[in-house]
């Protein structure tokens, strides 16, 4: 099993894990919508914190979005 996965699995349930995923389909993430990814990805951010999983979040410019990095 890869690493990161094992990891959130030691960390979280399978109940913890369907909250985010309504959490992240509920929020703003549509085409014409300002940083349009921007909501999914702070619910994954505040999920992965919530369960000690060290992560850095940038910005990215090139791209216009976010970049994880699993620390």
């Amino acid at each position: 099993m890869h690493a990161t996965k094992k990891n959130l699995t030691k960390r979280c349930n399978e109940r913890d894990i369907f909250d985010l995923l309504i959490r992240m389909v509920k929020a703003p993430s549509h085409p014409g919508i300002p940083r349009q990814e921007e909501g999914v990805v702070r619910e994954l951010d505040t999920f992965l914190k919530k369960h000690n999983i060290k992560i850095s979040l940038f910005e990215s410019l090139i791209y216009k979005g976010w970049i994880f990095i699993l620390n």
